[in-house]
């Protein structure tokens, strides 16, 4: 089940481990839309056997073949978990024969992370592939969850290997950023 909302050009919003959560980003998916862009914002099921690899691929399939515009043109953001995975795609994406134009990580620390894309645990960032995808890190400055410390190490490393990347701290914590900050996000993701 994907909630989808608005007409332009399409976000993919990718919730955190808890089972079908897609609610979680409402706020965050109302905000992205209300700049003019469509939100596409699945379940999917980090309990399943794949680790909800087949429902984020799912909804990736889903969210390119209904975009009115070209699907490597897609902008995909997760939260969480989200992050995670997001991340994973955007490292495998020639592999995965997708592109992607922007990856905006909310509150998530990519290393070492069991990743859902792979099933795999996710290592140090590659180089990036030949389109530039440029690649936003978004966290909270009181994120219990995901230590800040943590975000910019992988921020740095990201850039190191040659991503275009950026990194944004807001005044909020793991869920906050989501709910509260959903418009500061929301600016990055469309930024």
């Amino acid at each position: 089940m994907a909630d989808v909302v608005g007409d332009g050009p399409t976000v993919l919003l990718w919730h955190g481990s808890g089972p079908n959560e897609r609610r979680a980003l409402a706020r965050l998916a109302t905000a992205v839309t209300a700049s003019g862009h469509r939100t596409v914002t699945p379940d999917w099921d980090v309990t399943s056997s794949d680790g909800g690899r087949a429902d984020l691929l799912t909804s990736l399939r889903f969210a390119r073949e209904t975009a009115d515009h070209d699907p490597d043109d897609l902008v995909l953001v997760g939260w969480s978990r989200g992050g995670v995975a997001a991340a994973s795609l955007t490292l495998n994406q020639r592999r995965l024969g997708v592109g992607l134009a922007r990856t905006v990580c909310v509150a998530a620390a990519p290393f070492p992370r069991a990743d859902p894309i792979s099933g795999a645990m996710l290592g140090p960032a590659s180089p990036p592939v030949a389109r530039g995808t440029s690649v936003a890190f978004v966290t909270g400055l009181r994120d219990e969850r995901t230590p800040i410390d943590e975000v910019r190490a992988v921020h740095r490393q990201w850039n190191h290997v040659g991503w275009p990347t950026t990194l944004h701290e807001l005044d909020a914590d793991h869920f906050s950023v989501v709910e509260d900050h959903a418009e500061d996000v929301a600016a990055v993701v469309v930024g």
